[in-house]
């Protein structure tokens, strides 16, 4: 038997712990979101909310209700990953190349968001409020660089020769 690397069952766990938590979460948001807003109600909003901000809003029931399939899809291949399946391997690279998508997507929505609000007034403390802004976008790109390196990492580790034979010794004996 292959000794069971140590980065494996770190990662497994670390997402069992994130997928358990925002599986949980991401429910009580759906039935907190099912409860309390209708379709009609989110559709209101979306005549007040500019350009393409109003894309979230026309859609927010898809969002709200995507995110337990993603964190339930997430958790199912950590525990996969844990058991050391491959298929559970593969979902879970899958994973990570959809939340790369995700993040880049989320950096390209802020950038139109901020773009569409219309430009401050003039006078004192409307300069604070651009710099405020320009800190934001700045501080949103640095951590999702950082995030997408992160996630592009453990996507070549997990395709790494090491790990691929601990996930499918048979195959190379």
């Amino acid at each position: 038997m292959e000794e069971k690397s140590n980065f494996i069952t770190v990662l497994a766990w670390l997402f069992i712990i994130g997928g358990g938590f925002t599986t949980l979460t991401s429910l009580m948001q759906v039935v907190m979101t099912s409860l309390m807003f209708s379709n009609n109600e989110a559709q209101m909003f979306r005549h007040h909310v500019p350009g393409e901000s109003r894309f979230m809003f026309q859609n927010f029931h898809l969002f709200v209700y995507m995110f337990p399939i993603v964190s339930i899809t997430t958790l199912v291949s950590a525990i996969g990953l844990l058991k050391r399946e491959n298929w559970g391997r593969f979902l879970f690279i899958g994973i990570m190349v959809f939340g790369i998508f995700w993040i880049l997507a989320g950096v390209d929505m802020q950038s139109a968001m901020f773009n569409s609000l219309p430009a401050g007034a003039s006078g004192d403390g409307f300069s604070d409020y651009q710099t405020i802004q320009n800190l934001v976008r700045g501080f949103s790109v640095v951590v999702s660089v950082i995030m997408c390196f992160i996630f592009l990492w453990i996507i070549k580790k997990l395709m790494s020769q090491e790990i691929i034979q601990e996930f499918t010794p048979d195959q190379y004996k």
